[in-house]
């Protein structure tokens, strides 16, 4: 059996990711959450990230203990958060309002719902045996119906098909892994608007 079960560890990592990605997605369709609100968000991350490389910050510090990997604590805690808040932040910045929203549905749902359903499947990618096949269909299947609230069916499916699929494969830029809290609503969305402009 070629199952891959998730940590505790690994586990709250994915459940956090999800509510702070649909926190995130609230707050956007609520116009609570704007571009500059969202700027100023990711700066207070940034410095909050390096403050906790070097000292204790109540409540903070606590949070990073529970959801971050350990080698991220010494060099960039809180990354995970600081990734989903760029990845949002772009979409925002260059997509209209509705298909921002579809890439950040589609980002804190997909990336979440596939490690954690994948870890019942049974079947690994023939390109990537850390990801399980079923994983990726739960993901494409619930993410697509999380963006169709904010764009046409079709375009949520397409959309969370090709990011999803792309995750698998892990987009690199000079031999970098872009994180996928970046590279899945930028994908998405652009997904959507060239579906839109060959109509």
């Amino acid at each position: 059996m070629n199952k891959i079960r998730l940590n505790r560890l690994e586990f709250r990592r994915k459940l956090f990711h999800l509510i702070f990605g649909l926190s995130l997605l609230i707050g956007i369709y609520s116009r609570f959450l704007g571009l500059r609100e969202l700027v100023g968000l990711l700066a207070l991350g940034v410095v909050l990230s390096i403050l906790c490389r070097h000292h204790r910050i109540p409540l903070i510090s606590r949070l990073i203990d529970a959801f971050e990997r350990p080698e991220y604590v010494k060099t960039m805690p809180g990354r995970g958060a600081l990734y989903e808040v760029t990845g949002v932040l772009l979409s925002v910045a260059l997509f209209p309002r509705d298909i921002a929203l579809a890439s950040t549905a589609i980002m804190a749902i997909g990336d979440s719902i596939a490690p954690l359903i994948g870890q019942f499947g049974k079947v690994k990618h023939f390109f990537n045996s850390r990801k399980m096949i079923e994983g990726t269909i739960a993901a494409i299947i619930c993410s697509a119906w999380g963006a169709s609230f904010f764009v046409a069916p079709v375009e949520a499916l397409c959309a969370s098909t090709v990011s999803m699929a792309a995750e698998v494969f892990e987009i690199r830029l000079r031999k970098r892994i872009i994180d996928d809290n970046i590279s899945v609503p930028l994908l998405s969305g652009a997904v959507i608007v060239i579906i839109r402009a060959l109509r």
